[in-house]
């Protein structure tokens, strides 16, 4: 009778290790789910994977520090992650050219509102 006792006892350690182990992996989960609506993305409803959320999360993060920067400085031109370098210690190749996305994102808006003005003046000259 002692040895059923003493079998069952690594089973319920099991037990409450793969217990253990789906709370964290839950909470890994619910943080990557609330990142992921902290990063602007084109489409919006896009579905991110984990190493895509790190990546993008780590541009934005450099993004906002050059932003920051740029501002600071008087600058409110666009690119600002081009002309304003925040001095991040590169994990990946260094001498690779960056583009920033979250400024050619910005711009193709900037640039949609022109062209959206330009049209309104247009059509306003048309109408007179």
């Amino acid at each position: 009778m002692d040895t059923c006792h003493f079998d069952s006892e690594p089973v319920a350690h099991r037990n409450v290790a793969n217990a253990r182990e789906r709370n964290r992996t839950s909470s890994v989960n619910i943080a990557f789910s609330v990142l992921r609506t902290r990063i602007p993305t084109e489409p919006r409803d896009r579905r991110l994977s984990k190493v895509e959320t790190l990546r993008l999360a780590t541009s934005y993060i450099r993004h906002l520090a050059n932003t920051v920067t740029a501002r600071a400085e008087g600058y409110n031109g666009g690119h600002v992650c081009k002309e304003f370098k925040y001095n991040f210690h590169e994990v990946d190749c260094p001498e690779k050219k960056r583009i920033c996305t979250f400024c050619l994102s910005e711009r193709k808006k900037r640039m949609g509102i022109a062209v959206s003005e330009k049209i309104g003046d247009e059509n306003r000259k048309q109408s007179l």
